[in-house]
């Protein structure tokens, strides 16, 4: 069975073979929806930096604001907040595996 993230990769692909700036644009914002809600927050953030670049290239203020509003919310939410204890998961991985 096919993934949102499957349809949105081929919908990426199709817009680079086309050369269709916009659509490429569009699919990239909404591939980075889609792993975010998927938790792989790195590509998340990945492909909401191609989406920003392109949406201020084809200058629509508007796309860029938004996909950079998105952008900051995922770089934020991936960071533990300093001196409040939380761990990343690999950090909570290897102190469980370290017995501690």
């Amino acid at each position: 069975m096919a993934t949102a993230r499957d349809y949105l990769g081929r919908a990426l692909s199709k817009a680079r073979a086309a050369r269709d700036l916009p659509s490429e644009a569009h699919a990239l914002r909404n591939l980075s929806l889609a792993l975010q809600r998927a938790g792989e927050k790195p590509e998340a953030i990945e492909s909401a930096k191609q989406a920003l670049k392109l949406f201020r290239d084809l200058k629509d203020p508007s796309e860029a604001k938004a996909v950079e509003k998105m952008l900051n919310g995922l770089q934020e939410s991936s960071e533990p907040t300093v001196g409040s204890g939380a761990r990343t998961r690999s950090e909570e991985s290897r102190r469980r595996g370290s017995g501690k």
